[in-house]
């Protein structure tokens, strides 16, 4: 009674603490849902900004595109307008003095020294034609020479002729020089996209080499992962062929026949990773009626007087009750786990989270034979997750 007593406390101690950190855990498990709600909206957010900001550059390529083609024409329209303006300037200027010209020319004025000026003028104009009319004569006759030609007029035609051959020719170069100055603005403009292609080359040739680099470092995490995993299947394999040769030699030292597993095996009556699963229930069948047959045996058995000393008479015999009728329990950590079950949302633990579980679980009274691996569970549902592992 006072085990039973000391039994019952501790099991009241066990589940006040069990209810405490179950309320903790659901503590932590509110808090940690709000902040995964406040982490999904901030990713959200960050996803719209990032897209924003991609859609903003895509623009600023096409307006700064647009912007230069805009200056050129600008640039363009400045230099002709500024061409016109000079031109309406002279235009303006010529107008002036002519304006000017007539109004001081329709003035009429009488004066001694302002005649004696004019015939001066009238004598060194006069002078002046002379002097050009003998350099006319002189390039005439410079002309006559030239063209070896006597008649103006045929030297009028020749003339005529050369000179419209002359504007042919200008009208040619301004054509090509038209066509040039056409050639140097699409050079301009190629050589600012080639620019532009080219930056834009260099920045996707360092993110290439970026992403490159990333996952090359990617690639070696995981072949190591790889081989790790590679030693650790190559171990596991070693463990489960042991483990298929001590079926197979417990189930030639019990003697167990294999009349009901022919059925289902065929010709093939080795212990295989398949078949492991039938061949170990036939174990523990033909365990358990070995088991059963002992116990007869054990009771039909003579004791001798001797041997008799050392047993508890019938009534005296002190009776022992299960322990599923003194305290409620379970027969191993994963029904624990499994009929664990709640409403909120549950996450997978990680390898040092389990590592801790596992030291806290071992520490308590009973861990290292509550505690096996599923192939050693007798429960219904792990059996049939082995039995799913190796279908």
């Amino acid at each position: 009674m006072i085990q039973f007593g000391t039994i019952c406390t501790k099991n009241k101690q066990l589940r006040s603490e069990i209810d405490h950190l179950l309320c903790l855990r659901r503590v932590f498990m509110t808090q940690w849902q709000r902040l995964i709600d406040r982490l999904s909206e901030g990713k959200k957010i960050m996803l719209d900004l990032i897209e924003q900001a991609t859609i903003a550059y895509n623009q600023r390529e096409e307006w700064c595109t647009k912007l230069q083609i805009l200056r050129t024409r600008a640039l363009h329209d400045l230099t002709s307008n500024l061409q016109e303006m000079r031109e309406h300037k002279r235009k303006l200027d010529d107008n002036r003095k002519l304006r000017e010209f007539f109004l001081t020319k329709g003035q009429k004025r009488i004066m001694m020294d302002l005649e004696q000026k004019e015939k001066e003028k009238r004598q060194e104009l006069e002078l002046k034609l002379r002097e050009k009319l003998d350099t006319y004569r002189h390039m005439m006759l410079d002309i006559e020479h030239f063209t070896k030609e006597r008649k103006v007029r045929q030297i009028a035609t020749n003339f005529a002729r050369q000179e419209e051959i002359n504007f042919s020719n200008f009208k040619f170069v301004l054509e090509m020089i038209k066509e040039m100055e056409d050639i140097n603005d699409r050079l301009g403009f190629l050589h600012l996209d080639i620019d532009e292609r080219y930056i834009l080359h260099e920045t996707r040739i360092h993110q290439q080499r970026k992403t490159l680099e990333e996952l090359e470092d990617v690639l070696e995490e995981i072949e190591g992962e790889a081989s790790e995993s590679e030693t650790k299947l190559k171990e596991t394999d070693e463990i489960f062929n042991a483990l298929v040769q001590g079926v197979s030699r417990l189930f030639e030292m019990c003697k167990c026949s294999k009349d009901p597993l022919l059925r289902l095996l065929g010709n093939n009556t080795t212990v295989k990773f398949y078949n492991i699963l039938l061949y170990l229930e036939v174990l523990e069948q033909t365990i358990h009626q070995y088991l059963i047959a002992a116990a007869y045996i054990d009771k039909t058995k003579k004791v001798t007087d001797e041997k008799k000393k050392l047993f508890y008479s019938a009534e005296d015999r002190p009776v022992v009750y299960p322990i599923d009728k003194i305290v409620t329990s379970t027969p191993c950590v994963e029904h624990e786990m499994v009929s664990d079950v709640f409403d909120k949302v549950q996450h997978v633990w990680s390898r040092n989270d389990t590592k801790t579980k596992l030291r806290i679980r071992l520490k308590l009274p009973g861990g290292h034979s509550r505690l096996h691996t599923i192939s050693h569970c007798q429960l219904p549902k792990a059996r049939r997750l082995m039995q799913r592992r190796y279908e």
